[in-house]
C-alpha cells in the first residue's frame, strides 16, 4: 500500500496550469514545508520541502483559498517519474494529493491574503 499523510505550510501561492499534449487537463504543482522529528544544533526542528501535485476537484480549493504560508493537511501517494538513460538518468518523486484540508479558518486566510497583497504593493517592481 502506498499512502502518505502530512501537514505543513505551502511555500508560495499555488498556480494552476494546463498540461498535456493530446489530452489537456489542469494541475497544480506546489511545495509544502514539513517539520521533521530531527533537531538541528540550535534546537530547532529541521524541515523538508515536499513536492506535491493535485488535479480535479482539489484545484478549486487551491485556487480560491490557499495562499503562501497556508497550513495544509494532505493525504495521497508517492509517485515517481523518471527519464533518460545511463549518466543522464533522472528521477523525480512527488506526492499525488488525494485529499487536502486547510488548517486555518476563513478569517485567518483572509488576513494572510491581505498581508501578502500589502507586501506585493510595497515591493518595488
Amino acid at each position: 500500500m502506498n499512502t502518505v499523510a502530512m501537514t505543513g505550510r505551502i511555500t508560495k501561492t499555488p498556480v494552476i496550469e494546463e498540461v498535456g499534449n493530446e489530452t489537456k487537463f489542469k494541475k497544480c504543482t506546489f511545495t509544502i514545508m514539513v517539520k521533521t522529528k530531527r533537531k538541528l544544533k540550535n534546537s530547532e526542528y529541521r524541515s523538508d520541502a515536499i513536492q506535491c501535485e493535485a488535479t480535479g476537484g482539489l484545484l478549486k480549493t487551491l485556487e480560491l483559498i490557499v495562499v503562501k504560508g497556508s497550513p495544509l493537511a494532505i493525504t495521497g501517494e508517492i509517485r515517481t517519474n523518471s527519464w533518460g538513460e545511463g549518466e543522464t538518468f533522472r528521477q523525480y518523486s512527488y506526492i499525488n494529493v488525494e485529499t487536502l484540508e486547510v488548517l486555518e479558518n476563513k478569517e485567518q486566510t483572509d488576513k494572510r491574503k491581505a498581508l501578502l497583497e500589502e507586501k506585493e504593493k510595497s515591493t518595488p517592481s
